[in-house]
């Protein structure tokens, strides 16, 4: 089974050496999930789960490069 993919995006007004903490902290405890992180446009914190049987390592990775560009 593979694991659910994890999204959670901060506000970009974030300071980024606070981001980078927070992205580590997170990812090293989620370790069942795909975990993704980023700064958008948000006025909180949101959080989003997705369960994808079907989903290759290969494309989660692209998927992180994605989601991650401006």
């Amino acid at each position: 089974m593979s694991k659910p993919i994890f999204i959670i995006r901060v506000p970009d007004d974030i300071i980024l050496d606070e981001f980078h903490i927070f992205s580590k902290r997170i990812i090293k405890k989620l370790t069942d999930y795909h975990v993704i992180i980023m700064m958008a446009d948000v006025m909180e914190t949101e959080f989003e789960c997705f369960k994808c049987d079907d989903v290759a390592d290969v494309s989660f990775e692209e998927l992180k490069i994605i989601l991650n560009e401006d």
